[in-house]
This record gives C-alpha cells, structure tokens and sequence, in this order.
C-alpha cells in the first residue's frame, strides 16, 4: 500500500524487499529464498490492518510478503456451510458470492476491502463472534517451502466440516504465529435467520454495572444473537455518530418468525421493567433512516459489509483505500479481553478514565460482548495527523498497555510497536 509521510501513531519501519506472489508456488519460491538469504519474512493480506500498523511489518529489515494478488474463492458449499478462500480475498468479495444463498459471512466493523483471512489469523472479532471461530482449516506453506494441512480440508468425498480431527490439533499454531505463510483457509459460514431484529437501548454511565447484569441473563440464555454491542458516547463520535447518552447498547434478535418476535418482545418488556434506560426500540428495517454508524452495523449483522465503508468515508472524509495516504485523521486500537461483569469492566475503565482526552485526539470504548461470555473491549483512539498529536497518540498507547497490563487484562492482539509484549503477558510464559 502506499504510504505518505505524515506522523502516524507507529514509528517508521525499512523493509529489505516487497514480494507479491499470485499463486501458492510463487510463496513457496518466496519463502525458499527467503531461508536461503536468512531473511525474515512478514505476511500481509490486502493490508487494511488499521489501527494496529496497517501493512508495516513488526520490525524493520524483513521482507514484506504481499498476498493480496492471491484472491480466489477456491470453493463455496452452500449444503453445509463453508467456503475455501485465499488470504486476498475481501470480505465484500466473499459476501457478495454469498448474496441470495442460504448462508452468511461473519463480518467484522471494517472495510469492505479487508481480508477475511488476515483478519481470522489476527484473531479479530465479527459482528457475530470472534473469527478464529470461524476457521476450520488452514493451508499452510513452511519457511523450506513445504506445503502443509490442518483442520479440515475438504475433499473429493463428502465429510463433514469437523475442525478438530484426532488427535493434537495444528490449527492454533498458525493464528498470530510465524511458523508458517497461510496460502488459503476453509471458513465457517453463518445460516440466515428466517427473521432479525436490532434493537437500541441507551442508559447513563452510573447504570453501567446494572446493565451489564440484566443483559448478562438475556445472554446467558440464548435470547440475543451474535456479539452486544456498547459504544460509549466518545465511541459513537469516533465511528462517526452523534454523542448522545453515555452508553448506547446493540442487540442483535434472530431465528424464526415466531422466535425473534417472541425474544424482541421480551427484551423489551424486560428493559420496561428494569427502568434503567432512557430509550429502548427497534431499529427500523430501511437502513436510510439509521444514522451512517446504525445502518453499518445492522447491515453487518446480516452480512453485509458495505456500509462500512460509508463510516469510514464519515469519519475520515475520504475512501477506505485512501484513509493512509490522504485522510487527515488516523486510528489507534488497544483490545484487552474483559470479564463480563461489573468486577471485571470496573478495573478496565480505571485505566480509561486516567487516559484523558487531549487536543485533536478522541478516545472511545466499546464493550463488546462475545457469544462466548467475555467483553473484546475496544479502545478506539482517533487523532489528527500531526507531529505533535502523534507523539501523544504514542504515549496513551504506552500508558493503555501499561495500566491494562498491570491489571492482568491482556490484549488479544498487538499493534506493531507493541508487539514485544507478547511473551510477557502470555498466561504460560516461555
């Protein structure tokens, strides 16, 4: 991706070459050189890792391994639900192939032109629960070249998309790892609800630990769908909305006509009687008449990643493919993983409540609950573009990692200049 040269939140990094295969020989020969020379080598997919480095390599002197021009969607199965894909493939490409089928992808909160695959092997969280999730098998080239499977790995015969197999599983070896150049993945993909709802609830920040109570039963027993999503007020702002109440929650409703009717009713109901919010609604079902951040993320939960992109041309006054190279504003994240309590989010929200906002930078949090019963807690750091306001970008990202860490509260993922912690803050250290 081409770069400018205006501050960012990261440093600089040099890379000794830029390689962009097609095809799965081409990163074989890739990687043989590579070993050859002694030359480490980094793997990016289309390069839209933003706020975490976007396409820069964790360090400098390494190879850049660019495998956006890997592209194809080997195989789609719409009888049980899983497609084959190659690291370059977006997630607007995979959900277009899927648009009027019977299944959906598990989109995550980004552009349209991101990788679905880059993105899973990050360990990113969709909208319907974390991507690792998602896959079930892995095609993976070694650094002498050779060519190995894990997982399941469709055949001429019909089996069944069992990730586990027998025995030892390979699979987590490759997610955030550098034992080997992912070429392509079998991914998961969601059935389509026969019916869906969004609903809105708003409330103030002192009911926060209330909330998280009464949504934890919901949760718990299977009435929402998919990942809650609360966005505090400066959130709303950073994706591009209109501050209003002090957290404004997102629940997504599925299932059969008679099902989903039935669990919206009784959210509702329920949030009636626990007088804890200002506002709790459906969302209506034209998008047109949601603000840009709503309709992107109800359009999301149904599969549809393009109305990120309209966000994103929102909050930065320009496309997806330009927010590096002509947008004003750059994006900063640090993603601890939460307990789902009040006694878990309380020490969370300590370390953001000593990070204070400054001039020309705005720092929102989104509680993101997963389907698997823990909070991906979003810290989003919008900033403009100068030297003055990077340096300070740089500082609350050191001074996040640090109160988080001092916590216990580890990230699942690392942005590039604080990649280094990842041995520290592992819960078996080696």
């Amino acid at each position: 991706m081409e770069r400018d040269a205006r501050p960012g939140a990261f440093s600089a990094r040099g890379v000794v070459s830029v390689v962009e295969p097609e095809c799965l020989e081409d990163v074989r020969d890739a990687l043989r050189d590579a070993e050859a020379r002694k030359v480490p080598v980094y793997p990016v997919s289309t390069g839209f890792n933003w706020g975490f480095g976007t396409d820069a390599p964790a360090q400098s002197g390494q190879a850049l391994l660019r495998l956006h021009k890997m592209n194809k969607v080997r195989r789609i199965d719409l009888d049980q639900g899983w497609a084959v894909i190659e690291p370059g493939v977006s997630q607007g490409q995979l959900a277009e192939a899927l648009t009027g089928s019977d299944f959906l992808l598990n989109v995550t909160a980004s552009s349209q032109h991101t990788s679905v695959l880059g993105n899973a092997l990050d360990r990113g969280v969709g909208v319907r629960r974390q991507r690792t999730d998602d896959v079930l098998g892995l095609e993976v080239v070694l650094s002498d070249g050779d060519v190995c499977r894990a997982g399941f790995w469709p055949r001429g015969d019909q089996t069944a998309h069992y990730r586990h197999g027998v025995g030892p599983s390979l699979l987590e070896l490759f997610p955030q790892g550098n034992l080997g150049v992912v070429t392509a993945a079998v991914v998961g993909l969601i059935p389509v609800p026969e019916r869906m709802y969004c609903l809105r609830l708003r409330f103030d920040a002192d009911r926060l630990p209330r909330v998280v109570r009464w949504i934890a039963r919901y949760q718990r027993q299977g009435t929402t769908a998919g990942v809650i999503k609360i966005y505090n007020e400066a959130a709303i702002e950073v994706y591009g909305g209109m501050r209003s109440a002090a957290y404004t929650m997102y629940v997504c409703i599925e299932g059969t006509a008679e099902v989903a009717d039935v669990k919206t009713r009784t959210i509702l109901e329920g949030a009636r009687d626990a007088c804890l919010f200002s506002e709790a609604l459906v969302l209506p079902s034209d998008t047109d008449e949601m603000t840009v951040p709503e309709a992107a993320l109800v359009r999301s939960y149904a599969g549809d990643p393009r109305g990120n992109d309209a966000m994103i041309d929102a909050v930065f006054g320009c496309p997806a493919r330009d927010v590096e190279t002509h947008s004003r504003f750059g994006w900063a994240f640090v993603t601890p993983m939460v307990p789902f309590s009040p006694e878990g989010l309380g020490p969370a929200l300590e370390v953001l409540g000593a990070a204070e906002e400054s001039d020309g930078i705005t720092i929102g949090h989104t509680i993101n609950v997963l389907p698997s019963g823990y909070v991906d807690l979003v810290v989003a750091l919008r900033f403009e573009r100068s030297t003055a306001t990077a340096a300070t970008v740089r500082r609350l990202l050191d001074q996040l990692h640090e109160g988080f860490g001092l916590r216990r509260l580890s990230p699942y993922r690392l942005d590039i200049d604080h990649m280094h912690l990842a041995a520290s803050i592992r819960a078996d250290p080696v």
